[in-house]
């Protein structure tokens, strides 16, 4: 037996043909990856990123760039949809060495690299890992065109108004620090709870036209449903919750941003982790309410200028 097989060396055995079949393979190819940085816009919790080195202050841990040798398989699926027709681009990088980078990252950091027909692709996995192996798969998936959007050049081209046209900018204006509220699917990547998600079910006109006001500018009376899922939030913070979103209803002539049309009511639900044992700490309350879109743009711009600074790195 040969030292390197003796102490688990990665050049020994399988570990040993696999290297080499992917410097063979990929011909010692060097990929670069650039770091970019999440940003937040306060008055309606949509996410874009821009490159770390354009944010202020500027980020000098992790690496703003890191270049590393690897295999790059890629596969492509042609999607004809509703509204989008496109190339669904997914990646494979394979390494000889684990790319440390990955693992140094905060949840509001994000290492891109360039594919080589020019699309941004990022990764969201590392699976299939067997360690006799000695390489590492990194799965994800080219940015998709309706997505690019979300990705700009500096935080100088973040929107100036809201992205959504619904009523998020309110429930947004109840978050605290003790009971963050963050748009569904746009959760922080690991939060900790306790933290409220709102989720807009449905948008339908009340109003038989839209009121236009002397400038253009457009308002019409609308209904909506929204779901808030609570983690890690006890019987009386959802009370208390609710207890805020019916004080702050009302009608147009009591000068109120909306009005509830149900009875929201907390439920306890079941989400549970097998391995432990447990569930956690959900519960879900459903609002029906209805508001003049003016109001929630109002709102979206009161968020806007107390907290537009929050778009910029610490």
């Amino acid at each position: 037996m040969s030292l390197d097989e003796a102490s688990g060396s990665p050049n020994a055995g399988m570990g040993a043909a696999l290297r080499a079949g992917i410097a063979q393979l990929s011909e010692r190819q060097e990929f670069t990856f650039t770091l970019y940085k999440r940003l937040v816009l306060p008055a309606d919790g949509f996410v874009f990123y821009a490159p770390a080195a354009s944010v202020t202050p500027p980020i000098t841990t992790p690496a703003l760039s890191f270049t590393t040798l690897g295999s790059l398989h890629l596969s492509q699926t042609t999607i004809q949809d509703v509204a989008e027709a496109y190339s669904r681009q997914d990646v494979i990088f394979t390494t000889e060495t684990k790319v440390v980078e990955f693992e140094q990252l905060e949840p509001d950091l994000l290492y891109v690299f360039e594919l080589p027909n020019g699309s941004l692709a990022a990764f969201n996995g590392q699976r299939k890992r067997y360690d006799p192996a000695a390489i590492w798969h990194y799965t994800g998936r080219a940015l998709l065109p309706y997505e690019a959007s979300q990705f700009i050049a500096s935080p100088d081209d973040i929107p100036s108004d809201n992205v959504v046209s619904n009523s998020l900018p309110f429930w947004l204006a109840m978050s605290t620090d003790s009971l963050p509220v963050y748009p569904s699917f746009l959760v922080p990547q690991n939060a900790i709870p306790p933290y409220v998600a709102a989720d807009i079910g449905s948008t339908d006109g009340i109003g038989a036209s839209p009121l236009y006001g002397p400038d253009y500018s457009q308002s019409q009376l609308v209904m909506e449903t929204v779901r808030f899922t609570f983690y890690g939030v006890r019987g009386n913070g959802v009370l208390d919750f609710q207890r805020a979103l019916l004080q702050n209803s009302g009608d147009a002539s009591e000068d109120k941003s909306y009005a509830v049309m149900n009875i929201p009511v907390p439920t306890d639900g079941k989400k549970p982790q097998s391995e432990f044992g447990i569930i956690a700490q959900q519960k879900t309350m459903d609002l029906q309410v209805n508001y003049y879109q003016a109001r929630a743009r109002e709102e979206a711009r009161k968020l806007i200028e107390s907290a537009f600074i929050t778009i910029t790195t610490e």
